[in-house]
Parts: structure tokens; C-alpha cells; sequence
């Protein structure tokens, strides 16, 4: 069976294993065609090379055809003109661009200088981008680009170039990829184990690994290479060589996704807080509370209700708020979660308690505590005093101790419009129009959506941080929404399968074997990746009221497109 015409040019440029290769240029030499030869047959990382020249980085992308980039996009990296991408055959390497020849609305962008050359791409990608471990949907050239642009730049893939990723994901479960490739479309065996978080966690751990153990390399390095790179080596480095102490700059309010951005954890022993530190309580959740909102809580564990009781006796009745990873539920065990996950966002959320119900006898002793709060802005941690916290539990599982760090108080700018000063209008406004579009869109999919007085009394209103908390909440509505509507069709082809398998089975015994994964999705326990928080937790990091809105309005605008390939697909198969 052929594929159709409009989907054979919308993948070609990632499936061809050998595109149209440009005559032989001489002057490219023999090392690149070794190079070649070492992305075929992959070998284990040797320690990066950094070079006191600059190696200039761009990314490449165009729109897969067919449905002009709405589908998804084609991407690789380019080192001093080189080009660099990821196939079924492996990762290829030519000595100009040649994978978008012929696509229609490339684009080139400079990302920014590297000591690190395309030798230490292959050398330590090689071993996670091998061949015949190519999936459309799982594992893919976005992917390999993205981690290449963090090894070298610290920079990672903009997110609306990965829409292909999130479609996928979805598309697969609804069976249209295998609709739209008349069939032909099958899941890859070999890419089922990827974790494209644990793949970008493993790039940063090798920079540091590799460069902290060398700094008089990294030193000559750092003479000749741009202030952006130079700020987030020197910011993850600090925590392990005192050396670069006295020479770290702070970094861009718009915040790079980079591992200086959070703090990892570790058991180790208690510290004493410095002279004149302002020490707070600290209790980590999956979740984000924006400065401006009210947060509920309900408390359980020994550990918080000691907590509360120690902050309402001291009169403090604040404490901090940092995102971190949790076990399925929502639990924050960190004895009991992977070691990539141990982490907390360098940036909280600073809550003051307004109300404390006592509800152990309303709820059988489930719950101690109804909490109320106000969200009254932010902090940055400094110094985790008892990181052995977070590891402690009792007989049944429940923490007995709660965390305290050392922080600083983060002002907050004003956001008041000043008639000279139009510009935070107009990016209101074009927010506003792009949740608009957003909120029709929904409306033909019959999936949450805000209220139609938000767009005129709220909107336009309301501060950055209520418009981010209102877009969260929306967010996580929707994505639980979807989540149950995949899993109810999951669940009948299940039941039918059980059907026909055993046709004799009753519908109760049938519902008793359903996996405990889809039911949790049923009763709207939708787990949310990385790649939904880290837009919100830059956004929570970002200081000024004008570049916390634009950043939600690429949030937005992102999400719009997402929502308009939806479109265009459910109406491409209607047709």
C-alpha cells in the first residue's frame, strides 16, 4: 500500500536515510567522513573538547508539507555550516545543508557560539540517537535537535517547532497516524524504552561532569565564547568548584531551561543558617500558586501539620512553595522517586496561612487540616538547611519532618499601564485575541474553556500572574479532559478485545481486569509531563509584568496552532 502523496512529502525529510548528497567536497576532508562513520556505529562519550575558537550554531527548520507546518516541522543543527540531524539510519552529518533542499519556508536561525565543536555532538549523542531507533512520533530529529542545541549552546528547541511531539502522542491513541498513512505507520520496538527528559538531564550531567573536572580548559574556553553560554556553564558550575565563585554573572530574566535552575536533593547532614538569614518553612508540591491568587490546602501528612502548628506559634504563618516532580497521586516521596526527579525549583511561591479548620473528625482522621492562603509573591532558595526532609517517613509512609532553607524576597514591578507606555497594552490585547481564537476552537471540540465575561471584565484587568494562574488551571482542565477521553475509548476497545477473546466473560469480570493506568485516567488522575510546567515555572521566573506576558502569549499561540492541526486533521478525515 502507498502512502499518500501529501504524507510522503510531509515526512520525507525525516525518513530518508540517504537524502540527495551534495557533490564531494574536498575541502570537508577526511575527519568528517570518519565522523560519519562514528554516527553509524556508535561509541562511548570521551570527554568533551573545548576549543578556544568559536563554533558558530544555528538551527534549521521547515514545515513538513502537505498541511504547511501545522503538522509539525523538520529541524537540525548546523556547526560552522555543517549540517547535523537524526534518521532511521542514525545521525547524519554532511558538509552543507542538505535535508531541507526541498522544503518550502526554511528557516535559519543563529542560536548562538559553542567551544564545543560537531565532533562532541556525535560523541556524546551517538550513543542515545542510534540507528534503526527512529520513531515518527517518539523519538524523532526534533529530538535530536533539541539536545544538540542544549550540549552546545545551553539553549533549547522553541516549543512550537515540537508540536509534532505532542500531536503525535495523541494522534497515536486515536489511531489517526495509522489512518493518515493508509497503514503504514508502526510504532518502533527500539524507541519504546526513550525518555526524552532523562536524555536532556543526561546532556546537562555530562557538561558538567566533563568540564568541572578540567578548568583550565573551560577557563580558555570561557575567554572566547558569548555571555549567555558563559553565564549558564559558570551557574552550574558554581555549585561544584568554588573557583568560579567570585566570577558568576546572574542570569536573563528570561530564564533558559538549563540545569542552574534547580536545586538538586540529595540526603546529607543538617546545616546552621547563617547570621541575619531569613529562613522559611518549605513545602514542595507538584503544582504552581501564582503571586495575587488564593491557594487551598488539604493537610495530611505529620511532617505539614507540625509545620502549621510551629508557623502559627511563631506568628510567621508563611512558608515557601517550590515545584517538584511527584509519584502518580500527587505524593512528594522522594525516597521513593527517581534520582532525576529529586529536585526543587530554584523560584517559590510564597504563601501566608488566612485560615486553619481542624476536619479530623468530619473525615475519619484522613484529613487534619482545610488550609486557606494568600498567595503573597515570591522567593528564590538559597540554602536547603535540612535536605534529609524530604527523604523521611514513618512506618506508614507519611513524612515526619518538613524542610527549611535559607531565601531572599523577591520584588515585584509594578504592573500599572502608564498612559505614555502603550506597549504592555498591546500585548494584552493580542493575548487576549489568541485565547479568543483558542476558546472557539474549544468550542468545536467541546473541551473546557474560560467564560465569555473573561475576555471583557477579567483579561483585561487582572494582572500577568492571575492571567498565568488562569491559564494553568485551564490547562489542567483540559489536559484531564483529553486524558479521559482517550482512556473511555481505550477502555471499550479493551472490553471489546476481552470480548471476543472469551465471548462467555461477563462485562463485571471483564471491567475487573482493565489496567489500573486507564482507570486512574477515567476518574481524571492525568499525570503532566515536564514539557507542561517548565513554560509555566519560566514564566514564574521571570521578573517583569511585559515579559511574563509575552511569554503566555506564546504559551497561548502554541497551543492555538496545536488546536488548529487538530482541526484541520478531524476535517481532513470528515472529507
Amino acid at each position: 500500500m502507498s502512502w499518500p502523496w501529501w504524507l510522503q512529502s510531509m515526512v520525507t525529510p525525516c525518513l530518508t536515510c540517504e537524502p540527495c548528497r551534495p557533490d564531494q567536497d574536498s575541502s570537508f576532508g577526511d575527519r568528517r567522513r570518519n565522523s560519519r562513520q562514528r554516527s553509524r556505529r556508535p561509541t562511548l562519550p570521551r570527554p568533551l573538547q573545548l576549543h578556544s575558537g568559536r563554533h558558530r550554531v544555528e538551527v534549521v527548520s521547515s514545515p513538513l508539507a502537505g498541511l504547511q507546518g501545522l503538522v509539525g516541522y523538520h529541524s537540525s543543527v548546523l556547526v560552522d555550516g555543517e549540517e547535523y540531524y537524526f534518521t532511521p539510519s542514525g545521525i547524519r552529518c554532511y558538509p552543507r545543508l542538505t535535508s531541507h533542499r526541498k522544503a518550502r519556508g526554511v528557516q535559519r536561525k543563529q542560536v548562538g557560539e559553542s567551544p564545543l565543536g560537531g565532533t562532541a555532538l556525535l560523541d556524546v549523542l551517538s550513543k542515545d540517537f542510534q540507528p534503526q531507533t527512529y520513531d515518527l512520533l517518539r523519538k524523532n530529529c526534533n529530538n535530536f535537535t533539541d539536545c544538540g542545541l542544549l550540549l552546545l549552546t545551553g539553549h533549547r528547541l522553541d516549543a512550537h517547532l515540537r508540536l509534532v511531539e505532542g500531536l503525535g502522542a495523541a494522534a497515536e491513541t486515536l489511531h489517526l497516524v495509522q489512518i493518515l498513512s493508509g497503514g503504514r505507520y508502526e510504532p518502533n520496538d527500539k524507541a519504546e524504552d526513550y525518555d526524552h527528559d532523562e536524555t536532556i538531564a543526561r546532556v546537562s550531567a555530562t557538561i558538567l561532569q566533563d568540564v568541572a573536572v578540567r578548568p583550565q580548559a573551560l577557563a580558555a574556553g570561557l575567554k572566547h565564547v558569548g555571555h549567555r553560554w558563559r553565564c549558564w556553564l559558570l551557574f552550574a558550575l558554581g555549585i561544584r568548584s568554588s573557583m568560579f565563585c567570585n566570577i558568576l554573572q546572574p542570569s536573563s530574566s528570561r530564564l533558559p531551561r538549563r540545569q542552574g535552575s534547580w536545586i538538586e536533593v540529595s540526603e546529607s547532614a543538617a546545616l546552621e543558617a547563617a547570621d541575619n538569614a531569613t529562613v522559611l518553612p518549605v513545602f514542595p508540591l507538584s503544582s504552581i500558586y501564582w503571586p495575587g491568587t488564593e491557594a487551598r490546602l488539604n493537610i495530611i501528612d505529620p511532617a505539614y501539620i507540625k509545620m502549621y502548628d510551629d508557623i502559627l506559634l511563631s506568628g510567621s504563618r508563611r512558608f515557601v512553595v517550590p515545584y517538584t516532580r511527584s509519584l502518580p497521586g500527587g505524593r512528594v516521596r522522594y525516597a521513593e522517586m527517581a534520582p532525576k526527579d529529586r529536585r526543587l525549583f530554584h523560584i517559590g511561591s510564597l504563601l501566608y496561612l488566612t485560615d486553619l479548620q481542624e476536619v479530623s473528625s468530619q473525615t475519619g482522621d484522613r484529613v487534619k487540616y482545610v488550609v486557606s492562603h494568600e498567595v503573597q509573591g515570591r522567593v528564590r532558595l538559597l540554602r536547603l538547611l535540612n535536605p534529609s526532609a524530604l527523604f523521611e517517613t514513618d512506618s506508614e509512609g507519611n513524612k515526619v519532618n518538613y524542610l527549611q532553607a535559607e531565601v531572599e524576597m523577591l520584588p515585584e514591578q509594578p504592573e500599572e499601564e502608564m498612559p505614555e507606555s502603550p506597549r504592555p497594552k498591546i500585548w494584552r490585547d493580542n493575548l487576549l485575541a489568541s485565547w479568543r481564537q483558542l476558546h472557539n476552537l474549544s468550542q468545536q471540540f467541546e473541551e473546557p474553556r474560560v467564560g465569555e465575561d473573561f475576555f471583557v471584565k477579567i483579561g483585561p484587568n487582572v494582572s500577568t500572574w492571575v492571567l498565568s494562574a488562569a491559564w494553568q488551571e485551564l490547562q489542567v482542565a483540559t489536559q484531564v479532559d483529553r486524558g479521559q477521553k482517550r482512556a473511555l475509548q481505550d477502555v471499550e476497545q479493551f472490553l471489546k478485545a476481552m470480548k471476543e477473546k472469551d465471548s462467555k466473560i461477563s462485562g463485571q469480570e471483564a471491567l475487573q481486569r482493565v489496567p489500573r493506568g486507564l482507570l486512574r485516567a477515567l476518574s481524571g488522575n492525568v499525570e503532566l509531563s515536564s514539557d507542561f510546567w517548565e513554560p509555566l515555572l519560566q514564566i514564574l521566573a521571570t521578573d517583569g509584568p511585559e515579559e511574563r506576558g509575552q511569554l503566555l502569549l506564546e504559551l497561548i499561540q502554541n497551543e492555538l496552532k496545536l488546536s488548529s492541526t487538530r482541526l484541520s486533521l478531524k476535517q481532513a478525515l470528515s472529507d
